[in-house]
C-alpha cells in the first residue's frame, strides 16, 4: 500500500518540476549574469546560456511529453478486430508469448496483444509497457518511451555541460566555505552570501542529477538497443524473438525509422510498428506503409480506411495464421 501511495503521489511531479525551474533560474541568472561577470568571463555567458538552454528546453519538452503522452492504450479497433476474428486468448504467464493474445482480468477479461501488460497505478492495459514511473507521473509504453528515453538523455546532457561549465566557481565556492580565496577576491557570490549558497546548493542538484540519470540509462539505453522492456528482460522461456541483433533497428521500432525527428520530442515521422504487433528477428512489417517509408495521409475517409485494413492484415497474419516457430516454443 505504501508503494503504490508513492507511485500515485504527485510529489514526485512536482519535485522534478521545481528542480526543472530551479537549475535554469540559477544558471541563466546567478552564474551567466553574475558568476560570469565578476570572474572577468563575461564573454562566455551567452554560448553557455545558448548551449545549456537547448539542451535544457529538448529535456523539459521530452518530460512533459512523457508526462502528458498516452503511453499506449489498446485501440478500439483492436477490440473490433479480436470481436471479429474470434481471437482465442491464451492464459497471462511470465514469458515471451508471440502472436498470443492474453486475457486481462483486471480489465475485465479484455483480450490484450503481444507485449501489452496492465498498469496497476494507471489502472489500463498498455501496449509494450515497461514500467510505470512517479517521477514523470505515467506510465511509460509503446507511445512515450522515445520521450522518455530522450528525456533522460537531454537532461544528463545539461547536467554534464552545467558541471562542466561551472566547475571552476562551484569548486571556488566551495573552497570559500573553510576561507580559502582565490581569483576573483571581489566576487560576490561566495558559500557565505545568499547568492553563493544558492550557486552552490545548483551544482550539488545538478551532480545528484548526472548520477541519478547514469544509473537511469545505463539501465534502459541497453534494453531499448535489444528491443527489451523492463518487464521483459527477466524473460527466460525463449530468445527475443523481437531482437534484430541490429542497435540501430531495434531502437527504429521505438524512434521510428531513422532520421532527424530521432533528435526531437516528437512522435515518430516514420514509424515501423504499430504497437500491436511488432516484427520478428529478420523480418519487416511494411504492409502498412507506403513506397516512401510513410503513412497514407488520413486526410480522408477512404486513406483512413485503407491504413486500418492494412494494419488488419498484419494482424491476421499474426495472431490467426498458425503457430510460427516461436509460438511453438511456448505452446
Amino acid at each position: 500500500m505504501a508503494k503504490s501511495a508513492i507511485l500515485r503521489s504527485p510529489l514526485p511531479v512536482f519535485l522534478c518540476l521545481v528542480v526543472f525551474i530551479y537549475e535554469a533560474v540559477v544558471y541563466n541568472w546567478i552564474f551567466a549574469c553574475l558568476v560570469l561577470p565578476s570572474r572577468g568571463k563575461e564573454w562566455l555567458a551567452i554560448p553557455f546560456a545558448v548551449v545549456f538552454d537547448t539542451l535544457w528546453l529538448l529535456s523539459a519538452v521530452s518530460y512533459l511529453r512523457t508526462h502528458f503522452a498516452d503511453p499506449g492504450r489498446i485501440p478500439k479497433s483492436w477490440d473490433a478486430f479480436v470481436a471479429r476474428a474470434s481471437l482465442l486468448p491464451s492464459s497471462v504467464h511470465s514469458g515471451w508469448q508471440p502472436g498470443r493474445p492474453a486475457v486481462c482480468k483486471k480489465c475485465d477479461g479484455r483480450v490484450r496483444p503481444e507485449r501489452a501488460h496492465h498498469c496497476s497505478i494507471c489502472k489500463v492495459c498498455v501496449l509494450r509497457m515497461d514500467h510505470h514511473c512517479p517521477w514523470t507521473g505515467n506510465c511509460v509504453g509503446f507511445k512515450n518511451y522515445k520521450f522518455f528515453l530522450l528525456l533522460g538523455i537531454y537532461a544528463w546532457l545539461s547536467s554534464c555541460f552545467a558541471l562542466f561549465t561551472a566547475l571552476p566557481e562551484l569548486l571556488s565556492c566551495t573552497m570559500s566555505t573553510v576561507g580559502w580565496r582565490g581569483e576573483g577576491d571581489g566576487w560576490r557570490c561566495r558559500a557565505d552570501t545568499w547568492e553563493g549558497g544558492t550557486f552552490l546548493a545548483f551544482g550539488v542538484v545538478a551532480l545528484a542529477i548526472f548520477a541519478a540519470l547514469c544509473i537511469m540509462l545505463s539501465g534502459h539505453l541497453p534494453l531499448a538497443c535489444q528491443n527489451l522492456t523492463a518487464i521483459e528482460e527477466s524473460y527466460d522461456n525463449m530468445d527475443n524473438p523481437y531482437n534484430q541483433h541490429d542497435w540501430v533497428k531495434n531502437l527504429s521500432q521505438i524512434m521510428g525509422a531513422p532520421g532527424f525527428d530521432w533528435l526531437l520530442p516528437v512522435a515518430p515521422c516514420r514509424p515501423l510498428t504499430d504497437g500491436v504487433s511488432f516484427a520478428r528477428r529478420g523480418e519487416e512489417l511494411s504492409v502498412c506503409f507506403d513506397t516512401s517509408g510513410e503513412q497514407p495521409s488520413s486526410e480522408s475517409e477512404e486513406d483512413s480506411e485503407a491504413v486500418q485494413a492494412a494494419m488488419e492484415d498484419i494482424w491476421s497474419q499474426r495472431y490467426t495464421t498458425g503457430l510460427t516457430e516461436a509460438q511453438q516454443a511456448v505452446a
